[in-house]
């Protein structure tokens, strides 16, 4: 019995945390995270995006900036002044030599002229000048100003000059003062524009500039408390799946708790039920050996049947778990398919003829005589099959049919595909109860189970046993027509095993010479197997002893010769397995004694660890008696003629 524990406080969590609407808040919390994903994303983009701008923003700036430092030149209102003042020192050197008697020195006036060429072309090419020049006004303005250098450069240059010229270029000079008063006034007017234009780019600039930088603030501002909720919720995500994990490992720890005691359960369990099956087949098979009437041995074969149908359930539970645990293995032989089928018959035809059933078996004549295939699940598979055949059907016949099937391209060459089939009359099955034909402790016939009986367990295992061997079993039936089950499966054609003698049933033997009499030391536990086991030695002629468990064993092994060892595996104080570990560790003669287990644990872990311990044989409960009688003999009497061990 496997012991519960009380709930703690990491349970309370874990079933808190995966209850009936865990999977709704899962869903929410995976959706949140990935919406915090896409929120970060999109933060981090408008974050960079923003930075981008903010340098450009700082960099367009800073070559306005550098511009304006590198480009020091005049000022268009300062360039216009000068032009104006040098328009008046034409106008006074032009005013001096005038009112002279004689052109004296020129170099002054040439000296203005070429100034005031130089400012005029400045001017124009100053910034600002396209604004200016826009003016009807200070266009014709600036154009008088360079008729006057005109004029003034080509008297200089004349050498018939002369002095009356003077007047009028003088007058022009004098007229240009009011047009550059006005000129200088429109250039300051649309310097100060200008000014006040760039004022305002830079202004504009630095509230963008400062807007940027309050967006890049907030942007990372959102994006921390972004990643600060990720985390927040990461966290969750990781204290969610460690409680998943610690529940999943609790849950596994539980199933393999569970599976183990199962494992102990269906060991004891077979032990137990095996152990008084013993006492049973053994006393029935002896009372067949001894004189009966008719009315006894009739009593007798019922007493039989039924413990072989007990027995078979019993089997039929250990095999299933078997299955589940991929404990069974196939020990893969040579088998005759038609004595296979031969054997099958002879089982299953008196149950058909006791309900006045035509029972038949055909085998095609293109069916290889030797197959390489579990001899014991392919007997196992048909005496399924063919039970629950002749127990649904209550007229007509039931068939076995043998033949090989259609190879596919893909199949190996080395094999052939084997159908074996067995059909009947019986009363069906519906389309609808297929479905499920296969599946545990499903009774198709359910209104019936009164008369038919059942533990809806062979189907199941069948299919298994097909499914381990490759195959697979296929079912077409009507209702009130008859079923047809099919096992398809490959096998391999091989060559016929050495021949060996036939299985001897069992003879009594009493010993004829003293010399021939061996000691054989009984280990069991239980009453009556004792008992049948003592008369079974006693009748194959041996001297038997008894102990009732592993430790009374090893002292009696001891003390006194012994020429065999019957173990049982499951006993009280000291085990069957444990006390042929100390037998064989043992510095005494008696540590190679042979020793063959009889247990009623039919496990496969049972059979591996009793070869491992040092057994030297394996016989299973119900006890076969020309089998144990044989396997006797191989060890007592390997001179005498006997079969080899049937596997079990």
């Amino acid at each position: 019995m496997t012991s519960t524990r009380a709930p703690s406080a990491i349970d309370a969590d874990i079933r808190a945390g995966l209850a009936p609407g865990r999977d709704g808040r899962e869903d929410e919390l995976r959706l949140s995270l990935r919406g915090l994903n896409i929120g970060l994303a999109a933060l981090g983009t408008s974050l960079f995006i923003a930075v981008i701008l903010l340098f450009y923003l700082q960099w367009q700036q800073s070559s306005w900036l550098q511009t304006s430092n590198e480009n020091q030149e005049p000022t268009l209102a300062a360039l216009t002044q000068a032009l104006s003042a040098e328009i008046a020192r034409l106008g006074e050197s032009l005013e001096t030599n005038r009112v002279i008697s004689a052109v004296q020195d020129l170099r002054p006036m040439l000296a203005s002229s070429t100034a005031l060429q130089r400012q005029l072309s400045a001017l124009q090419a100053s910034t600002g000048a396209e604004l200016l020049l826009s003016q009807p006004e200070a266009t014709l303005t600036l154009e008088r100003v360079r008729r006057l250098q005109t004029r003034t450069s080509e008297w200089l240059k004349d050498p018939n000059r002369k002095k009356d010229d003077l007047v009028g270029i003088s007058n022009v000079a004098h007229s240009l003062a009011p047009p550059m008063a006005d000129l200088l006034s429109n250039a300051k007017s649309i310097e100060k524009q200008q000014v006040n234009t760039q004022r305002q780019r830079l202004r504009g600039n630095a509230s963008d500039i400062f807007r940027l930088s309050i967006l890049c603030l907030l942007l990372t501002l959102l994006t921390v408390a972004t990643l600060l909720l990720q985390n927040r919720q990461r966290a969750l995500a990781q204290e969610k799946s460690r409680k998943l994990t610690e529940y999943f490992r609790q849950t596994q720890l539980q199933a393999e708790t569970a599976n183990r005691g199962k494992t102990r359960f269906l060991a004891n369990m077979s032990h137990e039920l095996r152990t008084p099956f013993n006492g049973i087949f053994g006393m029935l098979n002896l009372l067949g050996t001894t004189p009966l009437n008719a009315i006894q041995a009739d009593y007798l074969k019922t007493a039989n049947t039924s413990a072989n149908h007990l027995l078979n359930v019993l089997n039929d539970i250990l095999d299933l778990s078997g299955l589940e645990e991929g404990k069974i293995s196939l020990q893969l032989a040579p088998l005759d398919v038609r004595q296979v089928v031969h054997d099958v018959s002879d089982v299953m035809r008196p149950q058909a003829v006791q309900k006045k059933l035509d029972f038949a078996a055909q085998v095609h004549p293109d069916v290889p005589q030797w197959l390489l295939l579990d001899v014991k699940r392919l007997k196992q598979i048909l005496f399924n099959l063919s039970n629950n055949a002749i127990k649904f059907t209550s007229r007509g016949e039931v068939k076995i049919k043998v033949k090989l099937g259609v190879a596919t391209a893909l199949a190996d060459k080395d094999s052939v595909l084997l159908e074996i089939s067995v059909e009947d009359s019986g009363i069906g099955i519906s389309s609808d109860a297929l479905e499920n034909l296969f599946q545990r402790f499903n009774q198709v016939h359910n209104d019936a189970n009164n008369d038919y009986g059942g533990t809806g367990l062979g189907l199941e295992i069948s299919q298994s046993l097909a499914q381990l061997m490759g195959g697979q079993i296929e079912v077409t039936s009507a209702k009130g027509v008859g079923s047809c089950f099919t096992l398809r499966m490959r096998a391999q054609p091989t060559q016929a095993p050495l021949p060996i003698s036939q299985r001897k049933v069992f003879q009594p033997d009493p010993p004829t010479k003293p010399e021939r009499v061996h000691r054989i030391l009984v280990v069991e536990d239980n009453e009556v197997n004792r008992k049948f086991v003592d008369i079974l030695l006693k009748r194959m002629g041996y001297l038997t002893y008894f102990a009732e468990n592993g430790s009374v064993a090893i002292e009696r092994l001891q003390a006194q010769n012994f020429d065999l060892v019957l173990m049982d595996l499951h006993m009280p104080v000291m085990n069957g397995i444990d006390a042929t570990r100390a037998i064989r560790a043992l510095s005494h003669p008696a540590a190679d004694i042979p020793i063959i287990a009889l247990t009623a644990n039919v496990m496969t872990d049972a059979h591996e660890d009793a070869m491992a311990a040092g057994v030297n044989d394996f016989v299973t409960k119900p006890v076969h008696m020309g089998r144990l009688q044989d396997v006797i003999r191989q060890h007592l009497e390997p001179d005498r003629e006997t079969t080899q061990p049937a596997k079990t």
